[in-house]
């Protein structure tokens, strides 16, 4: 029997993602959880299993193809007479006992056998006057049903007036929408399940780029505002293009949304960190015990944390849309970590609450799970 392997649901509100790495291909026996690609989505990248053991037939994907929840990977060939092959040797001791009990019994004592097939005719009769019963008794449900929604419906229309439809996206979506300064329920999409994708908040920032009465924050924010064509690089010597994976398309997008809304300040001063080398030295072994390593990082994370209490307009943010300074009461701070797929900023929230020491051990445990 033919089966497909497909996408399962990963996680909550992860619905797509691109095929890293093929890991079989066709001919090639597979066992249950052998796994057969590699998945990337906004948020990891994992293995798909093979729900079934048998022989791969026909791969359908290659490395770079976006793909959805429930889309087909690979078909594969198994023996669907194989599980009831396992189950027969369990079962058939059993089936030789009981026919040599009938036979023994049937027999001896032949009239009983006769009050048992009555007794099972009987059985079957009530089980079926039942089953009866039940589906007239099941006639009226659907009415009574509709009774009950319609007083629900009722008793929610107000609610669904005052408050919008909850719209289908997922939280990195969301999010964009938001850094953006874009209403996601006028965002419209063209795809097959009403979805709304990070294209389609980038296309409803392009439609209204040059009306910024239209597009608020979205007009203003828009990358590459002239939409520009890149040069070609390739006049001026060899290149090579790879295509951009979705870890690094998002850093690509905040970066550049960054780079485009704040100011970037840059500093230089002269200090004596004497005193800093010595508390280091102090609480180096305090903090070790705990996981973590005191170093100048969770030192200086905490003065920039305490400088933007003190300074607060370097913690804000000016909407020009309804013409207002939004000033942060809490302060957020990312950090760059090397990792194997690239430059990656993980964020330590509420820094101006928490001490150096537990900074410290914070630091070098979200460097860990980012790596």
């Amino acid at each position: 029997m033919i089966k497909e392997i497909t996408i399962p649901e990963i996680s909550e509100n992860v619905t797509s993602g691109s095929v890293v790495e093929v890991l079989v291909e066709p001919g090639q026996m597979v066992a249950v959880d052998d796994p057969v690609i590699e998945f990337e989505t906004e948020k990891a990248v994992v293995e798909i299993p093979s729900p079934f053991a048998g022989k791969i037939t026909e791969v359908l994907v290659k490395a770079g193809d976006e793909l959805n929840v429930g889309d087909a990977v690979a078909k594969l060939e198994t023996d669907a007479e194989e599980q009831p092959e396992k189950e027969a040797p369990q079962e058939q001791p059993q089936q030789e006992g009981t026919e040599k009990a009938e036979e023994l019994a049937a027999e001896s004592e032949p009239s009983r056998n006769e009050e048992t097939r009555e007794a099972r005719k009987s059985e079957a009769d009530t089980a079926k006057e039942s089953k009866q019963d039940t589906r007239q008794h099941g006639d009226k449900t659907p009415e009574q049903y509709g009774a009950e929604e319609s007083g629900r419906e009722r008793s929610h229309t107000e609610e669904k007036k005052k408050t919008p439809p909850p719209v289908p996206a997922s939280p990195s979506v969301r999010r964009l929408a938001r850094e953006l300064g874009v209403d996601i329920h006028e965002v419209t999409t063209a795809g097959p399940d009403q979805r709304i994708s990070a294209d389609d908040v980038k296309t409803y920032v392009k439609q209204h780029q040059n009306d910024p009465t239209q597009g608020g924050e979205a007009a203003l924010a828009a990358p590459s505002g002239n939409g520009s064509a890149m040069p070609d690089f390739s006049r001026w010597g060899e290149v090579e293009e790879q295509e951009l994976s979705a870890v690094r398309r998002l850093t690509a997008e905040s970066v550049s949304f960054s780079h485009q809304t704040v100011v970037p300040v840059t500093q230089f001063e002269e200090a004596d960190i004497t005193a800093v080398e010595r508390f280091i030295g102090r609480h180096s072994d305090k903090v070790a015990d705990q996981g973590g390593k005191l170093t100048l990082t969770a030192v200086l994370m905490k003065m920039c944390a305490l400088a933007l209490l003190r300074f607060p307009h370097f913690n804000a943010s000016i909407d020009l849309a309804d013409n207002r300074l939004i000033l942060k009461k809490y302060v957020h701070i990312g950090m760059a970590v090397d990792t194997q797929r690239g430059l990656l900023v993980p964020v330590v929230r509420d820094v101006d609450r928490k001490s150096i020491l537990q900074l410290a051990v914070e630091i070098v445990d979200l460097a860990q799970r980012t790596r």
